[in-house]
């Protein structure tokens, strides 16, 4: 799984575009994109998703890493004008627990106001 993201503790905060920030990184960041750009919601099953991503990982070593202090998070954005509805199964929800991997939902938009 390619990677579109990566902070390394210690090294001088960057943008993409090479601007300087200043300062250094307080933690590692490694991000990985599932799409390109917007897809629709109804076009795919968030679960079967995360599933799909679980099973690419050393889930001893992410446990493992939480274990010493570090995290592993799931960042999940949903764009969307409509109403969004999905469910997480128990066994999804053991497996990520196990791994000690927690989910992170960000939804953005909706009707205005």
């Amino acid at each position: 799984m390619p990677t579109t993201k990566m902070q390394t503790v210690g090294e001088p905060k960057i943008t993409r575009t090479g601007r300087v920030l200043g300062g250094n990184w307080s933690n590692t960041n490694v991000s990985f994109r599932h799409a390109d750009g917007p897809f629709h919601f109804e076009d795919f099953d968030i679960e079967e998703l995360i599933w799909k991503y679980l099973q690419c990982f050393d889930t001893s070593y992410t446990a493992d890493l939480v274990a010493k202090g570090g995290w592993s998070t799931f960042f999940i954005g949903i764009f969307t004008d409509d109403n969004v509805e999905f469910d997480i199964s128990w066994e999804l929800m053991e497996e990520l627990a196990k791994a000690k991997i927690r989910i992170w939902y960000d939804v953005y938009g909706g009707p205005e106001d």
